[in-house]
């Protein structure tokens, strides 16, 4: 089913469920991770990923997350890129409507010389909200643009170089999310929510 339609948060939690049925908890965390990426607010993916990290969460003493990663996983997570998009719009017109309602007012005052209008406060809030909004929507179409892996195994060594000769930094865990940066002869750079870049 999901080779016929990949794009099916439908799909993928049932996928999800099967592979927690058969123990295989960090391939059920990568399959409801990848449905909330396509719908944040598919809240039954939602309860089954906060059910199977608290399972494993004795095997995952995960290290403080960067400033972008927490930002990431309190706010980008919880919002949808459409919802952004639209919001946006939005704004953007909303923004523009009045600002040119003021510059009306403006040139309407100037050309019968009486005292200019007031600071256009709405036209400030509107921009201001209009500005915050694009910023979110381009984080989140980037976040979008990232591509995450989920490990599936016990557990993994994270090492400094592509090679089992490199030193090894420490162990990640079965449903520890990564980014993936590159691969070479098989093993892959990864970078961990903590800001490290290494190697498995």
């Amino acid at each position: 089913a999901l080779k016929l339609k990949p794009s099916s948060k439908t799909f993928l939690f049932n996928l999800g469920l099967s592979e927690y049925k058969l123990k295989n908890i960090g391939a059920s965390i990568g399959a409801w991770r990848k449905a909330l990426y396509l719908d944040p607010y598919f809240s039954p993916a939602s309860k089954a990923l906060d059910l199977a990290k608290r399972s494993l969460k004795s095997k995952l003493p995960e290290p403080e997350p960067s400033s972008f990663e927490s930002f990431r996983q309190t706010v980008l997570n919880k919002l949808s890129l459409n919802l952004l998009l639209l919001l946006t719009l939005f704004l953007f017109l909303g923004s523009g409507f009045f600002l040119l309602r003021y510059i009306g007012r403006y040139k309407t005052a100037m050309g019968e010389e009486r005292p200019r209008p007031k600071q256009p406060v709405l036209t400030y809030f509107f921009t201001f909200i209009f500005i915050l909004s694009l910023g979110l929507t381009g984080l989140k179409a980037l976040d979008l643009n990232t591509t995450r892996a989920t490990v599936i195994v016990e557990q993994i060594s994270l090492r400094t170089g592509p090679s089992e000769e490199e030193t090894t930094l420490f162990e990640i865990f079965e449903g520890y999310e990564v980014i993936v940066n590159q691969s070479h002869n098989g093993w892959t750079q990864v970078t961990i929510p903590c800001g490290i870049t290494c190697w498995v």
